[in-house]
């Protein structure tokens, strides 16, 4: 059996995408049903929705994570949803994973799912299912998430009162988003004031992007620190980053 001929993983991987490629969708099921299933199965069930088979593939992912609970097959079976546009289907299917504390949480997926289905009102309420002890627990991915989502659904002048009052260590890029919200709100001379005073590393870059918005592209960059500053800024904060947080 040709799932015997291959023992590692990558060489797995390649055979079933190979197999894939050239439509040999038997021997892509004999691999997918052997020893090695764990890795073949994502070519077999890409290969099956692209044949037309999508129903063969969700019911054999189902299948599969009724009887191991994989999250990676639960991400396969939210992207295959996806592709057929079965938008709240995906959510519910990635649902179990949302308290994870690992890649296997699929929530980010589900957030941006509804967002490009043109629900960001839906996310919202997605985000604040988790409760309480959840925002706690993860306050930093929560409160950034938060924001995003407040400006895709146009409730910029909420966002911004909310980035305001978080402190810098409980929301990714908080001067950064501070000032993107302020030029979204017609606004864009306190963004650039906001980003000079600020002293996060990433001020800069994000400095030099408004200015280039702005039609300011020498100001730009002209701002932009020199490599060697940037290096130390970059290692500053990796050492920063390296100690434990408040939520460690």
């Amino acid at each position: 059996m040709s799932a015997r001929r291959y023992f590692t993983r990558n060489t797995v991987e390649s055979y079933a995408e190979l197999l894939a490629r050239h439509g040999r969708i038997e021997e892509l099921r004999e691999l997918a049903g052997g020893d090695h299933a764990a890795t073949a199965v994502k070519s077999y069930v890409k290969a099956l929705d692209e044949g037309g088979r999508a129903q063969e593939a969700e019911a054999l992912l189902r299948e599969i994570i009724d009887a191991t609970g994989d999250p990676g097959h639960r991400g396969a079976l939210v992207e295959l949803l996806a592709r057929q546009g079965r938008i709240d289907d995906a959510v519910e299917a990635g649902r179990p994973t949302f308290e994870y504390h690992d890649c296997g949480n699929h929530l980010d997926r589900a957030l941006h799912l509804l967002v490009e289905d043109g629900r960001p009102e839906r996310a919202l309420a997605l985000l604040a299912e988790r409760g309480t002890r959840y925002a706690e627990e993860h306050a930093y991915s929560v409160n950034s998430k938060r924001l995003w989502l407040l400006a895709e659904a146009g409730r910029h002048e909420e966002a911004l009162a909310q980035a305001l009052a978080l402190p810098a260590e409980q929301c990714w890029d908080r001067d950064a988003t501070i000032a993107r919200l302020l030029e979204e709100t017609g606004r864009p001379d306190e963004a650039t004031a906001w980003l000079r005073s600020s002293a996060d590393s990433r001020a800069p870059l994000a400095l030099a992007n408004l200015l280039i918005r702005q039609g300011r592209p020498a100001e730009a960059l002209a701002g932009l620190p020199s490599p060697s500053a940037q290096r130390e800024r970059q290692e500053a904060r990796a050492g920063r980053e390296s100690e434990p947080g408040p939520f460690d």
